[in-house]
């Protein structure tokens, strides 16, 4: 098949991950597959094709409607995959008039306004991540049950020995209430910690650091100065499996704790 994944990737959020894992395991099977994205690349093989989906502006949205057509058209494409309401939204009026269908996967709740219920954008086919949402969306979105599937967010899972010596790492993005966690996490968990357990390194891997509340930015300041390279600020990375390798103790949320798990950790 030739398979469209739509997303909002502005930032490197658990959904993104998922796409982008996904669209790994159909290029693994024979398929052929893009990505259109906010994002001008992404750790995937696929055809990444930038586009601001995330913009919800009605003159970007009708430019990205028109350029989604054209990739569709141009590349034959069999089936179209949205990953977020933004997503949905514009793949919805791509696909219009085509025999080609839309199938989302819902990440999270949706926000409830009129047009949320008023007017299905989602397509043909609705994935929820889990049981939580399917009753969501059919309770508080009320959407039909016939259209909803729940099918989990698949991982990999390698289990290994911790290699590389102590270490505890943060995992996530660093921006929104994640950033508020971190920041408390950097001024009152992590000095002692450090103190107590000379051999300790901490690693700090996910985007928007940027972002990080003015108190975050002071006392991960404050840490670097103490504990010097002992505190590794990696940022985003595309090899996560690769720092749950090395690493003892994982503090992070959905996708990132799952795959701690099935790692061992």
């Amino acid at each position: 098949m030739r398979i469209l994944h739509v997303l909002s990737a502005n930032f490197f959020a658990g959904s993104v991950a998922y796409a982008v894992a996904l669209a790994e395991a159909h290029r693994h099977q024979g398929h052929e597959v893009w990505l259109a994205s906010d994002a001008a690349t992404l750790p995937t093989a696929a055809t990444v094709v930038q586009l601001p989906i995330s913009q919800r502006k009605y003159r970007q949205r009708w430019h990205n409607i028109q350029a989604l057509r054209r990739l569709i058209k141009e590349n034959n494409i069999d089936v179209v995959h949205a990953h977020s309401r933004a997503a949905s939204w514009v793949g919805y009026f791509a696909v219009r008039r085509l025999p080609v269908p839309l199938v989302s996967t819902v990440h999270g709740r949706q926000h409830l306004h009129a047009s949320t219920s008023l007017f299905d954008v989602y397509g043909d086919k609705v994935i929820a991540v889990c049981g939580n949402l399917a009753e969501h969306l059919r309770e508080e979105v009320q959407m039909k049950a016939s259209k909803i599937a729940v099918v989990p967010n698949g991982v990999a899972f390698t289990s290994a020995e911790p290699t590389g010596g102590l270490r505890m790492a943060f995992i996530g993005r660093f921006n929104g209430p994640k950033g508020e966690r971190a920041a408390a996490l950097f001024e009152h968990v992590f000095p002692p910690l450090l103190r107590e357990f000379a051999a300790l390194r901490v690693a700090l891997i996910g985007g928007e650091l940027a972002h990080l509340p003015a108190a975050g930015k002071a006392a991960l300041a404050a840490l670097q100065v103490e504990f010097g390279e002992r505190v590794e600020v990696v940022g985003f990375t595309d090899d996560v499996p690769g720092w749950l390798a090395k690493t003892g103790l994982i503090i992070g949320a959905g996708r990132v704790a799952i795959e701690g798990l099935g790692a061992g950790r």
